[in-house]
């Protein structure tokens, strides 16, 4: 999660907001954790397991506009703050 934090960093995003979608994205990533487990095989390879690649597809879907509406709330809470 730090890489990825340092790599929006490096794209541009201030640290606040790169720290802000860390954090976010770990908060739904730690949400899923158990979900994610009860499909894992060791048996098979990820990439041919279809249950767990359908649900991290899912997940993906999901995430990106849950992120998106995270950050805009926080950015407009940001933005009523400083009025």
């Amino acid at each position: 999660i730090r890489m990825g934090r340092s790599a929006i960093e490096a794209m541009g995003v201030s640290k606040e907001n790169a720290v802000l979608m860390a954090s976010e994205f770990e908060i739904l990533d730690r949400a899923s954790m158990v979900e994610m487990a009860e499909l894992y095989d060791v048996d098979i390879p990820t990439v041919e397991n279809e249950p767990y690649m359908t649900k991290l597809k899912e997940q993906m879907s999901e995430w990106e506009e849950q992120l998106k509406g995270r950050m805009q709330a926080h950015h407009s809470d940001s933005r009523s703050s400083d009025v």
